[in-house]
Order: structure tokens, then sequence, then C-alpha cells
């Protein structure tokens, strides 16, 4: 390659503060069509955005045509046309690297990529670069709106179509013209992109660098343009050129997955062991909320109460995910939807540390850290509840706020945001730790940015969790659930709740607080948080989205959530491992150093706690005296079709294992004694038609706390007898018209 003639001569220098462009123009025996181009050109300079000067600069593959020596005496030549002489035709690719060097080295600032052969509307260069002050690069598109061809025949459509569905498809591209030519692109883009150091030489060029620029995170516009067929020449087009593409495009897609594969080896491990380790529990015997939740989803209706003929203080979209596994077999399908839900959970939890640090320690740490505590017996991980159910909902949320707060002008990453937190949210009513995060999130673009940009993102969060929410309220209401009596079950029941926990619970309540806050401290969880928050704090003020008070905002609203609860399940600390995933990913990215050896550690301590926490619960599970499950085997001995039953109070799995429907509408003691606590329904129940056959007990019978069972006691006596007790359970059969006991019952 020879260095240029014009560049000897030199280009007209122009006036410090304008941008500076160049359109770099291959040529091969182009003397036809390219004074057409160059007059083109010479019009347009004139109507360029404000401060923008543009030269051209022509690369010539030795035309045997004379090209070059059309270059060398045009009247611009060393004004604002330049030539790049090249010895040999190497191929399109080849062309646009040396113009693209040369342009770089006479300090341009932006750089256009055009044919010469009149197929690309010079008319469009000054909204192409006009579109540089906002983006990295700006295609000139045939394929977004307002975007055309002329004069193509239909197997030239169908080639162009078919070669970007398959660049697209293969490479998973955004950009819909991603086979263009006519291209703007800032300088720095060139380099970002790292187009100097492209391998293709034929039309496979224009494919990669698009790649390559959304690979890098540049900004990438697509400007409408009528594309017409060229006006003179020879098409360069051959069917080994678009071998070369399709093949290179192939190879490129298989080095990425190589690669990705090589650097989250880990992660896929860590997802797939997520499964694994629940594999051994998909015959787990139900818990009472997972039977009750299963029970009031099989047979969700309209009908007498607020799910069917049940009640529960849940919202819609937990009820919807049990009635998928209640449909498709009970236990095991809902054993293996926890499996899918927590393995989803852990790849999200590497995401969303791949956003926040490229150091391959943030997504092992945080798939780790959710892959131990999601599977914990500490935390109640084998249940599948609302807890769990809302997880990836949450980690999802935060992807997309990440995403969002580092995006300019993108709208659809908070409205994924909004939609994420209200599906968390209705899935478990207090769990909307998104929103607060976004509150923290849309405050400090406020302060930081613009009240314009933060009332924007609001408005998209907004509109995303509407959707979502009209979505699942349209679905419950098909299913006879009202939004009124939603609320009163999500707010309002609740809210009463909370009441009567404070006032009357037991001496239970205070003891399983104490069992929980012990789990969390013995669950090894404070000496990783104090080792990201450690790591985190070493390193000065970063740049970006305000990380640190995202996790204090996330992990604040998570541990309130856990003691507003009231009833201190161990299932509640679920709720804190998306908050616990955010510290330690923020504790990596923001270490001076890839701190290995700390987080190894604080994950073995982890780790070891599960292990042992998982062993003796096992343990204790299969030593277990006799209980739940010896009496819905003997109900399912003894009961006759069209029993039905009721046991005071929960304990549904013992209805569901017998095959019992409950004409009784509560299946948990909470609502109970929040909204019958006088039991007044429950002796409307015993004496009505629809009394049940056989009604549990435990042994105290109808008593219990906040409960007053005077008025249901007496009709409990009168219409039942006892005909078995297996542990501390009474179980009791509807007397016979005669009132005596039921015979043939031991």
């Amino acid at each position: 390659m020879t260095t240029t003639t014009a560049r000897s001569r030199g280009l007209a220098t122009h006036s410090a503060g304008t941008s500076r462009a160049v359109v770099v123009v291959p040529t091969y025996n182009e003397s036809e069509s390219l004074p057409v181009l160059l007059s083109a050109i010479a019009d347009v300079r004139t109507s360029l955005p404000e401060g923008t000067t543009l030269d051209v600069l022509v690369v010539d593959d030795g035309s045997p045509d004379g090209t070059a020596d059309l270059v060398r005496h045009h009247p611009a030549y060393g004004v604002w046309l330049g030539l790049l002489p090249r010895t040999a035709k190497d191929g399109l690719g080849a062309a646009y690297r040396a113009g693209f060097a040369r342009a770089l080295e006479d300090g341009y600032d932006l750089v256009v990529q055009m044919d010469a052969d009149g197929s690309h509307p010079v008319s469009a260069l000054p909204a192409m670069l006009a579109g540089l002050a906002t983006h990295d690069l700006v295609i000139g598109s045939r394929y977004v709106r307002g975007g055309r061809t002329e004069n193509w025949p239909l197997r030239r459509r169908v080639l162009s179509a078919g070669a970007n569905t398959y660049a697209r498809s293969v490479l998973w591209l955004r950009t819909k013209d991603s086979t263009a030519g006519f291209r703007a692109w800032r300088a720095a883009a060139l380099d970002s992109a790292g187009v100097l150091r492209s391998s293709a030489d034929g039309y496979g060029f224009q494919v990669e660098n698009t790649w390559r620029s959304e690979r890098a995170g540049l900004r990438v516009a697509e400007e409408p343009i009528t594309f017409v067929e060229r006006v003179a020449g020879a098409s360069k087009m051959s069917p080994a050129v678009a071998l070369e593409a399709v093949t290179l495009i192939a190879r490129w897609r298989a080095g990425e997955l190589r690669a990705w594969v090589r650097r989250y080896a880990l992660v896929v491990g860590l997802v797939l062991l997520a499964g694994l380790v629940r594999l051994p529990f998909l015959h787990r015997p139900l818990t009472p909320d997972e039977a009750g939740f299963l029970t009031v989803a099989g047979q969700w209706h309209p009908g007498s109460s607020l799910y069917g003929d049940y009640w529960v203080d849940r919202p819609p979209l937990l009820v919807a995910l049990y009635r998928i596994a209640a449909l498709h077999g009970g236990t095991v399908s809902l054993r293996l939807l926890g499996l899918l839900v927590v393995m989803v959970s852990v790849a999200l939890a590497a995401g969303l540390a791949r956003q926040l640090t490229p150091r391959r320690l943030g997504p092992v740490a945080a798939a780790a850290t959710a892959l131990l505590l999601l599977d914990a017996s500490l935390f109640g991980g084998m249940q599948v509840n609302g807890e769990l159910l809302a997880v990836p909902f949450v980690l999802a949320g935060l992807c997309c706020l990440i995403r969002a707060s580092r995006t300019c002008g993108s709208p659809l990453w908070w409205a994924g945001a909004g939609a994420a937190a209200m599906a968390a949210a209705l899935v478990k009513q207090n769990v909307v730790d998104v929103f607060v995060v976004a509150g923290v999130v849309i405050a400090w673009q406020a302060v930081q940015r613009s009240r314009s940009h933060a009332l924007a993102a609001l408005a998209a969060l907004v509109a995303g969790a509407a959707g979502v929410l009209g979505f699942v309220l349209g679905i419950a209401w098909l299913h006879g659930t009202s939004p009124a009596g939603i609320w009163d079950a999500v707010v309002t029941f609740r809210l009463q709740a909370a009441a009567v926990i404070a006032t009357e619970a037991s001496h239970h309540t205070a003891e399983r607080a104490h069992v929980l806050a012990l789990a969390w401290l013995w669950s090894g969880v404070p000496v990783l948080l104090a080792v990201a928050a450690l790591r985190g704090a070493r390193a000065g003020r970063a740049a970006g989205p305000p990380l640190g008070w995202m996790a204090v905002g996330l992990l604040g609203w998570e541990a309130f959530g856990v003691v507003a609860g009231g009833s201190y399940w161990l299932h509640y600390l679920i709720g804190t491992v998306p908050g616990t995933v955010l510290v330690v990913a923020r504790g990596v990215a923001r270490a001076r150093r890839t701190p290995v050896v700390s987080y190894a550690a604080a994950l073995a301590v982890v780790a070891a706690s599960v292990a042992l926490s998982t062993v003796h619960a096992v343990e204790r599970g299969a030593h277990e005296p006799a209980g739940t499950a010896e009496v819905a085997s003997w109900l399912a001995q003894h009961d006759r079709p069209g029993d039905t039953g009721l046991v005071a109070y929960g304990q549904s799995q013992i209805l569901r294992e017998a095959g019992l429907r409950s004409p009784y509408s509560h299946l948990w003691s909470l609502p109970v004694r929040v909204r019958d606590p006088r039991l007044e329904e429950l002796r409307d129940v015993l004496s009505g038609p629809d009394r049940p056959t056989w009604v549990v007990t435990g042994r105290y019978g109808l008593t219990s706390w906040a409960i007053d069972p005077s008025l249901a006691a007496p009709v409990l006596r009168a219409g039942y007898v006892q005909v078995a007790r297996i542990g501390e359970w009474r179980i009791l059969h509807l007397r016979d018209g005669s009132g005596d006991r039921v015979t043939g019952l031991a």
C-alpha cells in the first residue's frame, strides 16, 4: 500500500471548534459512477449541520479503468477530495480498513462509509451526521420505517432480506439492516468497536462491524434511506463473497459461544447444581402452606369466596402459579416449579453481578450466594412459597434497573423493571423490593441528572407495572376474583392481622422470632455481608447509579418485611436473598483488587452452615413422631366417596392427602383468628347442610389463641363423636341420625 498523493499535498485545514467529517469511498472500476457521486457531495456540503465540514477520501484498489486518475484531475482534489491508492484488489473490508486508518490518522472526528455506485442517497448525509450528536453509529437503513429499495429484482430483495434475517438470528443483533454499507461513525466508535481489527474482506465486513458495535455497547441508530440499484458499473457481489459472509457469521457466533462457555462455565455449573440439589426432594411431603395453596388453586373458579370456595390473604399471581402445578399433577409439579425458579434465580443473580463488574468473580460469587441460600433448609428453601416464587421477579427487576440507570433513553428497561416489580408484589404482597430500589434510583437521577429524566423514568416504570397489574387482575376476574376482594385480602386483612398478632399472639411467636434470628446468624450470611461491605468500602466514590444506597434500601426493606410479617417463619428469610446478592455483587465490583480469597472463605462458611443444617433437617424429618401423615393415611383408609373434612386449624396437607374437600372457606389459622375469631362462620358450617363428615382437632379441640370457641364447641360436641386418636390429633366423625357413635370405626 502506498501513501496517498492527496496527503502529500494536504487537504484544506479547518478552524478550531468545527467537526471534521470525511466520506470514505472504496472504488474499483467506478470511473462512470464516481463523478456523479462527487458532484452530489459537492452540492450537499453546503447543507451540513452547523459547524460540520465534509471531505471525501477515495480508496482505489488499482482500478484499470482510470478511476484514480479521475480523482487526481478533479477540481476539488487536494481541497476536500483526497485519494488513497492501493496496488491490489484486496476486498471491500480491506479497502475500508485502510481508509478508516487514514481518516483517524488525519484527525477526523466523523467518518462516513459510502459506495461509489450511486446506490446510497447523498441527500441523507446531513441527517446521518446530525444523528452522531447523540449516537456513536448511524446506519442508512432500508428496513426501518421510511426505508425502502428501488429498482431491485425479486432475487435481490430475497437475497438481502435473507442475509439480514440470517445475520440477526445467528448473532442476536438488534439492528434491522445489519448488511447496510452506508454508515456514519464517530471516530472514537471505530476504535471502540475494533473496526480496524475486523477480519472480513467481502460484504461480511458490514455484518461484522454491526456485531462488533452492538457487543461494544455503542449507541446505534438507523436512518431510513431509499436504496437505489447502482446507476453504473458492475456489482462486486459473487457467490464466493456471499459464502464467505455466511461462513464468517457462523464462525463468529461459535466463537462467542465458546468464549461464553469458558467465561461462565462455573456459573452454568452452579445453575445446574441448584437444580440437582432439589431433585432428591421431588417427592417430599407437602407443607401446610403448599397443600393449602394447591387446594385453593386447583378449584379456582367463580365460587362462594375469594378464590373459588376458599379465602386466602395472597395475591392472584401466586395462586395462578400454583394452579399451573395443580393442573399438572400437584406435588411433583410443584417441586419442579420450585426447582426451575431456583435455577432461574441463580442465573439472574449471576446476570445482575455481570452488569456491575467485568470480573469473573462477580457472577460466580452472586450465583453461589443465591444457590446456597435458596436451597438452605435454614431459610426454609425447600418449600415452594410466595417468598421463593417472587425471587426471580425481584432479581429480574434489579437487572432492568441497573440497565435503565446506565443507559440513556431506555424507557423499555424502566418498563421492564416496573413489570417485574409488580409481578413480585402480585406473588407476595410485601415484596415491593424493586419499587423501593427504583425509588432510590429515580431520586438520584432527579438530583444528579434532571427532573425531566427522572419523571420519564417514573412514567415508564408505572406503565410497565400497570400493564402487568391489569393483565393479572383480568385473569383473576375471569376466575371470579374481584379487585376489591384482592385489596381486602392483601392490604386490609394484613393490617388487621398485624394488630391481632401484636396484641394476642402466643409465646410461640416470640420463640419463632428467636429461632429465626439464630438461623440467620448461623447461616453465615453476616460474615458474607461483612466481607462484601468492607471490600466495597475500600474503593473511592464511583460514577453511575448509587449502588451503596440501592443495597442499603433493598436490605433495609427486606429486613423490615421479615420483622413486620409478625409470624417469624423461617421461610421469611428467603426474602432477604436478593438484597444479599446485590451486596455481594457490589462488593466485588467496588473492590480495588479481585477479592477471591475473602469471598471464597465467606462462601465456605455459608456452605458449611447450610450443609450442617440440611443434614440435621433431614435426620429430624426421618425421626418425626406420628403426626399429620398418619392422620391423613387413617382418613384415606376410612373415608367414603363424597365425604368432606375440616382441620382446626390449618394443616391443609391432611385433607389434601386424604382426598377430602373442606366446606369451611378458611384453610389457614390466621384468617380464622382475624375473620372468624368467634367461630360464627364455623358454627354455621358445622350445623348446616354442608357440614363436614370428618373433623380433625388438636389436643385442645377448637381452643387457640385469639379464638373464642364458645359458639362452635357445643355444636361440635353435639354433632360429632371421636373415632380415633393419633398422637395429639383427635379424629371426629359426624354422628348418625340417632346421635349414637358411628359404627365400624375404631
